[in-house]
């Protein structure tokens, strides 16, 4: 057999191990949640603790208000009661036509 397809079979063999991986992977979550709750230390333990939201900094959300302010000057946003302010200019009266 040549390396390709030893390679080929590796990863044949890899893929059918983490498809049975991720079935036990499943049912011992399952498990876990069910036996222990799905915040208990335990479940932490087992490294099935869910991730607690990642909070943004303050140098973050200072960067996304500038990013936001330059979008809506470049785009010409307004909010409602900007958008009353704005008036259409008067319209042009057609000149008389001489007959």
């Amino acid at each position: 057999m040549n390396f390709r397809g030893q390679v080929a079979a590796a990863l044949v063999a890899k893929n059918q191990a983490d498809a049975a991986m991720g079935a036990f992977d499943a049912g011992m979550r399952d498990w876990v949640a069910t036996t222990f709750g799905p915040a208990s230390q335990q479940a932490v333990d087992f490294g099935y603790a869910k991730k607690p939201r990642a909070e943004p900094t303050v140098e973050v959300k200072a960067a996304a208000n500038v990013k936001a302010q330059a979008t809506r000057q470049a785009r010409g946003i307004v909010g409602p009661k900007q958008r009353k302010k704005i008036t259409a200019p008067p319209a042009a009266t057609p000149a008389p036509t001489k007959a």
